[in-house]
C-alpha cells in the first residue's frame, strides 16, 4: 500500500508499540492450535487507540516470514505529553484483554508500550494511517475452511506473516493455502477486494498445486504394513496442512501413487525447531523396506 508522508510535529513524543512473546508456528502445521498473530493483535489495538485518543503513526513491522505465525509486532507513533498516560493505560487494557483470550493457547502474550529516545521526522498521513490499520484488521487470516474428509484437517488457511514499511509503501504478506484449488483462488479474490477497498496493490506469486487426498492409496497401505513388520505397532498416518512439493509432482504425473514420510520435526519456523534423531533412523529403515517390496504392490 503506498505510504503518503507528512512532516512529524517536533513537540510529540515517539513510543513503540509492541505485541511479542508469542509461540509463532508453522502457518500450515499449527494454524488450528488458534495462536494469536501479532499483526492482527496490533491491528485491534491499534484501531482501539484510534477511537479514543490522537496518534500519529511512523511505521508497522513485524514477522519474518510469509509461512510463519507472527510472534512479534511494533508500531513507532507519536503523541502528545497529555496522552502518555492515557496510552499506559491503554496498553495495560489489550494485555488483560489480549492474555485472557489466549490464555490456552498463547498465555504470555504481552503489549508493551515504550517511551523513545530519538528524532521522528515524518509520520503517516490520516488518511494512509486509517488504511494501514484497516488493513490489518480486513485482511482474511486463520483457517477459511475445514476437510469434512479428514476430521480435524483444515482445508484451507491463509496467515499474515509480514508486514514492513519502507520509504514508498507498507507491505502485508500472506501466505495461502488450501486443498481445494477453488478455495484458494476464493481467499485470493477476497484479499484482491479488501486491497481495492483501502487503495492498496496486491500480487500473487509461489502458487503451488494442491495434492487432494487418495483414500484408496496402494502404496500408503505398504507403508503401514511395512511399518507394523519392521517395529511391531501401527504407523499413525496424518494429514497435513503444510505445502509439500507432491502437489506439484502429481500435476504433471497425474495417475502416480505418493506418500510424504520424514522424521518428526518440532517447533518447525519457530526459535525451539528441533528433530528427533532417534526418528531419522526409524523413517530410514522404513524407506529401504518398502523399497525392497514396493515391486510387489498393485
Amino acid at each position: 500500500m503506498p505510504v503518503l508522508w507528512e512532516d512529524a510535529d517536533k513537540a510529540l513524543i515517539p513510543y513503540k508499540i509492541t505485541i511479542g512473546n508469542l509461540k509463532g508456528g508453522h502457518s500450515g502445521g499449527e494454524i488450528d492450535k488458534e495462536r494469536a498473530n501479532s499483526h492482527k493483535l496490533m491491528g485491534r489495538l491499534l484501531y482501539d487507540m484510534s477511537l479514543n485518543m490522537n496518534f500519529y503513526i511512523n511505521r508497522i513491522d513485524g514477522g519474518q516470514k510469509m509461512n510463519a505465525i507472527p510472534r512479534e509486532t511494533s508500531a513507532v507513533i507519536l503523541i502528545s505529553h497529555e496522552n502518555s498516560e492515557k496510552l499506559a493505560k491503554k496498553a495495560a487494557e489489550w494485555d488483560g484483554i489480549f492474555k485472557n483470550e489466549y490464555r490456552a493457547s498463547d498465555k504470555n502474550v504481552t503489549v508493551t508500550a515504550e517511551k523513545l529516545d530519538m528524532d521522528v521526522d515524518n509520520v503517516f498521513t490520516k488518511s494512509t494511517a486509517k488504511s494501514a490499520i484497516g488493513l490489518l484488521l480486513t485482511i482474511p487470516n486463520g483457517i477459511q475452511s475445514m476437510s469434512m474428509e479428514i476430521k480435524g484437517l483444515p482445508e484451507s488457511s491463509t496467515n499474515i506473516g509480514v508486514v514492513e514499511t519502507s520509504d514508498k509503501n507498507i507491505s502485508y504478506e500472506s501466505a495461502v493455502r488450501s486443498s481445494v484449488r477453488s478455495r484458494k483462488y476464493y481467499i485470493c479474490t477476497q484479499m484482491k477486494v479488501v486491497a481495492e477497498k483501502f487503495g492498496a496493490d496486491i500480487e500473487f506469486d509461489g502458487d503451488y498445486p494442491e495434492w487432494e487426498y487418495n483414500p484408496d492409496s496402494s502404496l500408503r497401505k505398504l507403508f503401514i504394513k511395512v511399518y507394523k513388520d519392521i517395529f511391531g505397532r501401527g504407523m499413525e498416518v496424518i494429514a497435513t496442512h503444510g505445502g509439500v512439493e507432491c502437489g506439484l509432482f502429481k500435476e504433471k504425473l497425474q495417475d502416480v501413487d505418493m506418500v510424504s514420510l520424514g522424521p518428526d520435526i518440532y517447533g518447525v519456523h519457530t526459535p525451539d525447531e528441533h528433530l528427533s534423531i532417534a526418528s531419522v533412523q526409524r523413517t530410514w529403515e522404513l524407506l529401504l523396506e518398502v523399497l525392497k517390496e514396493i515391486k510387489d504392490i498393485k
